[in-house]
């Protein structure tokens, strides 16, 4: 994270610190938002605090993420949104990280950013219990839509891996 980090979460800063970060990211995503694909852009938009991961594939044959989460709260509602990464740098997601993330019932999004990486782009995310995923990517294509409660029936596979084909 370069922005939302676990000490700013852990309020290892004053309060002044921290308000100042938090100004430092919007400002950052203000400026940014003008240079992203409509989707992306869209995207930031959305409050993914407190998501719990339904289901998270990692495609590395085709280079692809895709992450379904329950998402939202009591007073704005509910929804499920499905993230569609492609073009994904799949060498730096380390799938042990994924796999616990994903099949840990407790984990909750906190925080996430958004920013330009190379010739693409990189989504950051920090979760508790802390860890932190970067998917690095080239498009994001997303789907929201609402649900009825913040409770989900878990899948038996929340996490599946599609490894490379052998040549």
């Amino acid at each position: 994270m370069r922005f939302f980090t676990q000490a700013w979460h852990a309020g290892e800063y004053s309060d002044e610190e921290a308000e100042d970060i938090r100004a430092r990211y919007l400002a950052h995503r203000s400026e940014l938002a003008p240079t992203l694909p409509a989707d992306l852009r869209r995207f930031t938009e959305i409050d993914v605090h407190d998501a719990r991961i339904k289901s998270l594939i990692l495609d590395r044959r085709d280079k692809g993420v895709r992450l379904e989460l329950r998402a939202g709260d009591n007073q704005r509602g509910y929804f499920d949104l499905m993230l569609n990464y492609s073009g994904v740098d799949v060498s730096t997601l380390d799938s042990k990280v994924l796999s616990d993330l994903a099949k840990d019932p407790e984990s909750e999004a906190l925080y996430d950013e958004v920013d330009k990486s190379g010739e693409g782009y990189v989504h950051r995310w920090l979760w508790w219990p802390y860890r932190e995923i970067d998917i690095t990517f080239q498009k994001l294509t997303f789907d929201r839509v609402i649900a009825d409660e913040r409770n989900f029936a878990r899948s038996r596979e929340p996490f599946v891996e599609i490894a490379h084909v052998a040549s």
